[in-house]
This record gives structure tokens, C-alpha cells and sequence, in this order.
């Protein structure tokens, strides 16, 4: 059986794990999702999965289709570049607030960590592991914004990103690339170096749209 809810409201739980499902590569683009298996899944009933995925679709994770219900979007380049553009627009006003707050050793003992977990993974070959201390290393920086609206639609965007090209992570020399990128931004805050942070951050987050086929292939 899957992840079990145990806090919260039931439909928040039962959000946050699609959420976490969807990151880690278990589902495909055009995949259905289905109340009854998830429900199961969840050791929940049918309610808080069908307001789950109603939650889901209104954020943009998901799309319903008539007849067919929610499912996985296509991937779709132009959609991809917007979240990207949204997300490095948000980038360039949360980062400078960090830096007005002051980078603190908590902070940056967190992100390291997050890095050291990658390396491990790297070498393990355990994607789910790297999958997650990547996700972990995006949303604490994230965290770090002292302007909690900004911080919500900052979560929001990236999240949304993160999970329309988890499929990105599957590529081996991506998953060193991105490793490599985390210890830049990581190092250039331990060096107060806002701007590297903010150039080094963007191209990071860019990356999956290298990996994604061209308007022409498609």
C-alpha cells in the first residue's frame, strides 16, 4: 500500500502525495488518475481524493478532460516555457529579500545537506532519494522568503514546474548537471554573492527545457 494520511485534513494529504507522485516520475503525461485506486492507495475515501484532484486541476497540475476526467497534461513546450519565465521573474524578487534578511548558518547548513544527499544518491543510482533532496533543495530556498505571499506563489509556480518535467531527472547527465548547479548557488551564498545566486538559480531552474522536444519533432 502507498503513503498512508495520518495529519492534516484528509484532501490536503491526499494533494500533497498526488503532488509527490507526480514529481517522482509514477505517473506519465496523459495518464488518468483514478479515484478508486488512489483512494485504496491512500486508505482514504473517494471524497477527499475526488476534492484532491478537483484542487489539483484548478492549480494547473492537472487537466479534465469531459468525459474522461483528470488526467497527467501532455507536455507541452510553450506551456513549459511560461512556468519557467513565471518562476525565474518570481526568483529575481524573492532572492534580494533573502539577502536583505541576512543568510543565516541554518540556511545554508540545510542546502548543504540537501547536496551532500544528492551526491549519495548520484553514486547509489537512487533516483527517488535524489529526486527528493533536489525538491528539498529548491523549496527551503524557497522558505528562506521573508514576504509569505511571495513565498506561496513562488511554491506554487515551481512546484508546477518541478512536476511537469520530473521526467527531466531520468537523464543521467541531467541529474549530475543539476547536482553540479546546486553546489554553485550553494556556494555563492555561502560567498554573499547575490548575484551569482540569481543568475546560477535561473539557469538551473531553465535546464528541463533543454530536455524537452522542439515544436518541429512534436
Amino acid at each position: 500500500m502507498g503513503e498512508q494520511v495520518i495529519r492534516r485534513s484528509a484532501t490536503d494529504q491526499v494533494y500533497t502525495l498526488i503532488i509527490r507522485k507526480i514529481q517522482k516520475g509514477d505517473f506519465a503525461s496523459g495518464d488518468r488518475l483514478n479515484i478508486e485506486s488512489l483512494s485504496k492507495e491512500f486508505g482514504v475515501s473517494r471524497t477527499p481524493v475526488r476534492e484532491a484532484l478537483g484542487m489539483l486541476v484548478q492549480n494547473g497540475y492537472l487537466e479534465h478532460i469531459h468525459n474522461m476526467g483528470p488526467r497527467i497534461p501532455e507536455i507541452s513546450r510553450p506551456q513549459i516555457t511560461e512556468l519557467i519565465e513565471a518562476n525565474s521573474a518570481l526568483i529575481g524578487g524573492f532572492i534580494p529579500l533573502i539577502f536583505r534578511e541576512g543568510i543565516t548558518e541554518e540556511f545554508l547548513g540545510e542546502l548543504k545537506a540537501a547536496v551532500e544527499l544528492q551526491k549519495i544518491a548520484l553514486e547509489e543510482r537512487d533516483q527517488e532519494v535524489f529526486t527528493q533532496s533536489s525538491i528539498r533543495f529548491h523549496e527551503r530556498i524557497i522558505e528562506e522568503c521573508p514576504n509569505k505571499k511571495l513565498r506561496q506563489i513562488s511554491e506554487q509556480v515551481w512546484k508546477q514546474l518541478d512536476a511537469w518535467v520530473s521526467i527531466y531527472r531520468g537523464v543521467k547527465i541531467s541529474r549530475s548537471l543539476s547536482m553540479k548547479q546546486h553546489e554553485v548557488i550553494l556556494q555563492a551564498f555561502e560567498d554573499g554573492d547575490q548575484e551569482k545566486v540569481l543568475k546560477s538559480l535561473i539557469i538551473n531552474c531553465s535546464l528541463p527545457i533543454e530536455y524537452l522536444p522542439s515544436e518541429e519533432a512534436e
